[in-house]
C-alpha cells in the first residue's frame, strides 16, 4: 500500500507546474493521494501533468483569500473526495515597496492571500480531519521572517504570522491526530528548474539574484522545487507523527548565517 493511499490533499498555489506546491502535489499523487489544486488561475496544465502520470486530480478555480472562495473549494472537495486530509497553503502574494508606499489596499491584499487564507482553509477543513482522527496541515512561510527583508514588510509580516498560526493551532488540534508544521523556504528558482536557458527576470544591482542568495547561504546552491519533495513527504505522512508546531527551514543555511 502506498504511503498516502486513501488520503486527499488540497494544495493552494499549485496552478503552475513550476513551483514547490506542484512538486508536492506530484509527490503526494505518486504516493497514492487524490489531489485538489486550488488557484486563482486555470490549473489545466498542472492537472494534465498529473493525470498523465495516472494521478487522480481536480482543479478548483477560486480565491482562497475570501470566505466565499474557500466555501466553494470545500463544496467541490467534499462532493468529489469526501474531505481533505492534507492541507498545503502555498498561494502567495509578493509585492515590493517601502513602507511609506504600501497602501492599505496593498497591505490587505498581501495579508489576505498569505495569512487570512490560512484561517479560511483551516476553518473549512479541520472539522473533517478531527472526525477522521487524522490530518496534516502545512503552511508555507518564508525565511524572510528570519533573515529580515526590507521593502516588503507586509509580506514578511504575513509570513511571520504563519509561524504563530502553526504553533497555536498545533497546540489546539494535536490530541485529534492532526499535526501542523510549516515549511519555510528561502529563495527558490522556479524558472531554471523548468528551462536551464530561461532568461533571468529577477535582477538586483545588475546581478543575478540567485548569485547573491548563494553568497548568503551556508550551502552554495540554488534551491529548486524538487529539493522540497522529501520534506513535504515527511510532513504529510505518519513519518512525522511525533512532530508538530515546528517550522522547517529549507534555505541552504541562509537563516543560520543571518
Amino acid at each position: 500500500m502506498s504511503e498516502l493511499e486513501g488520503r486527499t490533499a488540497v494544495l493552494t498555489g499549485a496552478g503552475k507546474t513550476t513551483g514547490i506546491a506542484f512538486a508536492a502535489a506530484q509527490a503526494f499523487g505518486r504516493a497514492g493521494a487524490k489531489i485538489v489544486l486550488a488557484d486563482v488561475i486555470d490549473a489545466g496544465e498542472s492537472i494534465a501533468a498529473l493525470t498523465d502520470q495516472g494521478i487522480e486530480a481536480i482543479s478548483v478555480e477560486c480565491d482562497v483569500s475570501t470566505a466565499d472562495g474557500v466555501a466553494h473549494l470545500k463544496q467541490r472537495v467534499e462532493a468529489r473526495f469526501g474531505g481533505c486530509d492534507i492541507l498545503v497553503h502555498a498561494a502567495t502574494l509578493f509585492l515590493i515597496a517601502p513602507i511609506e508606499e504600501i497602501t492599505p489596499q496593498d497591505w490587505h491584499r498581501v495579508v489576505g492571500v498569505n495569512l487570512d487564507a490560512m484561517y479560511y482553509l483551516t476553518h473549512a477543513f479541520v472539522g473533517g480531519m478531527k472526525e477522521r482522527g487524522w490530518g496534516r496541515i502545512i503552511p508555507i512561510s518564508s525565511n524572510s521572517y528570519y533573515v529580515g527583508s526590507g521593502n516588503r514588510v507586509h509580506y514578511v509580516s504575513s509570513k511571520a504570522a504563519l509561524i504563530g498560526f502553526t504553533r497555536g493551532l498545533a497546540r489546539e488540534v494535536g490530541r485529534s491526530g492532526i499535526t501542523v508544521n510549516a515549511i519555510v523556504p528561502g529563495v527558490v528558482d522556479t524558472v531554471r528548474d523548468q528551462d536551464p536557458n530561461a532568461p533571468r527576470d529577477i535582477r538586483f544591482v545588475g546581478r543575478d539574484v540567485y548569485e547573491i542568495v548563494r553568497e548568503q547561504q551556508c550551502i552554495d546552491m540554488t534551491l529548486r522545487p524538487d529539493h522540497f519533495i522529501g520534506p513535504f513527504m515527511f510532513l504529510a505522512t505518519d513519518a512525522s507523527a511525533a512532530m508538530t508546531g515546528q517550522a522547517m527551514l529549507i534555505d541552504g543555511g541562509w537563516s543560520h548565517i543571518g
